[in-house]
């Protein structure tokens, strides 16, 4: 276990481990500017990138999938943001770059505006993903994007696909066995079927993972790993073993 330091970072709000560079890349929540910060899983800073055409209502998750980064600014507490929610996405930068150009997908939901904290994105079926966050139920519920052909500006529907047996979902990642969907004090893997979708995953109930604080997770492939750090200054790095 490590500890983000020298950043300066109070609420990491979502992680996610690159596959092309030695880093976890993290992000803060609601009030932060637009920025990415790249750390070693040990929690040094390596770099900040800023990314410009982006805009930062309410950041809570981060993927890599395609070679690209997808940046959720999908945080909705109040479920008000009636026009829609973003996700920006950019090919994965080199730390050293400093800054980078982001592109927007705009999102809506078919049913009206909800409040969401986790987003993954299936590079394989081109579809993105967000999960609910439901303070006053046991599940949350999970929505469809398709995202082939995607361009600059685009605008594409959430369409709801199933649920998950977690009320209060903080964030989610693809692993080598499945989905894994974390809450404040819970965490499940859902185990892929012989399709390898999300939606097939999340049939099956999953199993739990012993996950540390937080409202982030990731699933680091290079030591078969999963990253979750907690909010707060300083915070400290949580890896933990699958299975």
């Amino acid at each position: 276990m490590g500890t983000v330091r020298g950043l300066g970072l109070e609420e990491i709000s979502g992680v996610v481990a690159s596959d092309r560079h030695d880093v976890l890349w993290v992000h803060e929540d609601s009030g932060a500017d637009p920025l990415v910060h790249a750390i070693t899983p040990g929690g040094r800073p390596v770099a900040t990138i800023a990314l410009a055409g982006a805009k930062h209502v309410d950041w809570e998750d981060i993927a890599l999938a395609g070679g690209n980064l997808w940046i959720g600014d999908i945080g909705d507490n109040a479920s008000i943001r009636v026009t829609g929610i973003q996700v920006y996405w950019l090919p994965e930068p080199d730390p050293r770059s400093g800054t980078a150009d982001a592109n927007v997908l705009s999102l809506t939901y078919e049913d009206g505006p909800h409040d969401t904290e986790a987003l993954v994105v299936d590079a394989r079926h081109e579809t993105l993903y967000v999960i609910t966050k439901e303070l006053s139920l046991t599940r949350g519920f999970v929505y469809r994007a398709p995202i082939d052909g995607l361009r600059d500006g685009d605008v594409r529907e959430l369409t709801r696909v199933g649920t998950v047996p977690l009320g209060i979902v903080t964030a989610a990642d693809l692993a080598e066995d499945g989905v894994v969907v974390k809450s404040y004090g819970k965490a499940r893997l859902f185990p892929w079927t012989d399709d390898r979708t999300v939606e097939g995953a999340i049939r099956i109930n999953g199993c739990p993972v012993p996950l540390g604080g937080g409202e982030s997770v990731a699933y680091r492939a290079a030591d078969d790993r999963y990253y979750a750090i907690p909010e707060g200054g300083d915070p400290p790095v949580w890896v933990t073993a699958p299975g």
